[in-house]
């Protein structure tokens, strides 16, 4: 091509023709500069590409990472569920003699010395914001809401610490404390059980834990879990993959035993509903007007509300009732 050009230039000085030399010059050289920014333009729209299916692969992960989290966030609901009911006995002095001697309700010895960090994660995040201006301006609204997110994580990652110190603490202060802690046998079960029955620092120790485990570490973490769904989601309808998860999509046979209107066997004109909305199920009262998520806890046919309420699922002479702490339910015909 090049030899072809330089053939047509020596025939045109040759023919002395100076005039046609200098249009075709200026010619050939627009051809190559546009050559050029083809090539560039080629060149750009490979690396955008290339950039964009790096982009959208990290995001990818990023859903991956946000439904671990949620699991994560179950597995300390089902921690929570059975100590639950034991913190409520104690702070309300409805335990005896008997019952620390049988030992069958759970966590009775172990009720404040035990935790459970949620652990979140965030690799694939911090790997999106290494080259945050390489990020197409349509992930621009998700990109605010995970920002959010990730500031509640690192929160949840404080109180997982905190609570982590407060069990800590409450080992050390018994151990200089009292002497039955490294007594063995039956002397270290009556000294324990006259502290958790008799002194009212195991009271306070149980009111602390109840406020920086459940009320604390559980409730941002429901909040943190609702956050992450909806950033799920968004990052689905981007990516054009299912909005909904088997993390956190209620199952189908429970919704069915829960869907509809229970009331209070105390209260009868108390009146809860339970409804099914984008494949989550949701409660709902007659008395504020507030609707809260609902979570099934297979593991221990247990429910649990956003407001931090455990009910247990049973049978009553044949009818499914919610037992809770205070209450009992029971569903309209």
């Amino acid at each position: 091509m090049f030899k072809f050009f330089r053939k047509i230039r020596k025939g045109l000085l040759t023919e002395n023709r100076l005039g046609k030399y200098l249009l075709y010059a200026i010619g050939e050289i627009v051809l190559v500069v546009i050559g050029i920014l083809i090539a560039l333009n080629l060149n750009n729209q490979n690396q955008q590409r290339e950039t964009e299916a790096k982009v959208k692969s990290i995001f990818v992960d990023i859903m991956d990472e946000l439904s671990n989290d949620i699991e994560k966030t179950s597995s300390l609901m089902n921690f929570y569920a059975l100590k639950d009911s034991t913190i409520h006995l104690v702070l309300n002095n409805h335990l005896k003699l008997e019952d620390y001697n049988t030992n069958e309700i759970p966590f009775l010895f172990g009720l404040t010395n035990s935790f459970q960090p949620v652990g979140l994660t965030r690799n694939a995040y911090n790997n999106l914001i290494e080259d945050l201006d390489a990020i197409p301006s349509y992930y621009s609204d998700v990109l605010k809401d995970l920002n959010l997110l990730y500031d509640r994580s690192r929160m949840i990652a404080d109180i997982d610490k905190e609570l982590g110190g407060f069990v800590l603490e409450n080992s050390r202060i018994r151990m200089r404390n009292y002497s039955w802690f490294a007594a063995v046998g039956e002397a270290h079960k009556k000294g324990k059980i006259d502290f958790m029955m008799n002194d009212f620092r195991y009271k306070n120790e149980v009111l602390g834990y109840l406020s920086l485990g459940i009320f604390n570490q559980l409730g941002n973490s429901i909040g943190y879990r609702q956050q992450a769904i909806e950033c799920y989601q968004k990052i689905a309808e981007l990516l054009d993959k299912p909005v909904n998860h088997e993390s956190f999509i209620i199952d189908s046979e429970i919704s069915k035993i829960l869907v509809g209107n229970w009331y209070d066997v105390n209260d009868p004109e108390y009146i809860a509903t339970f409804f099914i909305d984008d494949n989550r199920l949701y409660i709902k009262n007659n008395r504020i007007e507030r609707q809260g998520e609902v979570f099934y806890l297979p593991r221990f046919n247990k429910i649990l509300n956003d407001g931090l309420e455990y009910h247990s699922i049973s049978k009553d002479d044949n009818e499914v009732v919610l037992k809770h702490n205070e209450y009992i339910l029971k569903k309209l015909d």
